[in-house]
């Protein structure tokens, strides 16, 4: 006569075959690959820099100055330019992947209601 214990009788109770066959992972993967959120701005001397929007801990808008700032964990970044409002919302979902500061004079080639960087600081 063999006695099993309790414990092992009970305890795949309720779990499908599949369940019990599958061996424990260490690692757990996303079912899509992926790239760590940033934001590139480009400045109007060409030159590149990237945050991450992890680093991102707050945004404030003046809209009457048309005066976006962006805090990051080491550096704040102010956008000066016309209707920062409309880009408002994709930097709170993280949808803007890059912002080009473009010279004044060329704004007014475009729409009234679009967006546009004129002056970019970084502190």
């Amino acid at each position: 006569m063999t006695i099993m214990p309790l414990k092992f009788k009970f305890e795949n109770e309720g779990k499908t075959n599949d369940e019990n066959e599958k061996p424990e992972s260490l690692f757990e993967k996303y079912e899509t690959a992926s790239t760590a959120r940033s934001l590139c701005i480009l400045d109007t001397k060409g030159v590149y820099k990237i945050f991450f929007y992890n680093e991102l801990s707050y945004i404030e808008l003046d809209p009457k100055k048309d005066i976006l700032e962006l805090t990051f964990h080491s550096q704040k970044v102010i956008l000066k330019g016309k209707n920062l409002k409309n880009i408002l919302n994709e930097l709170q979902e993280q949808k803007l992947m890059k912002i080009v500061c473009v010279q004044e004079r060329y704004a007014t080639i475009k729409k009234p209601e679009d967006v546009f960087i004129t002056e970019i600081s970084i502190k």
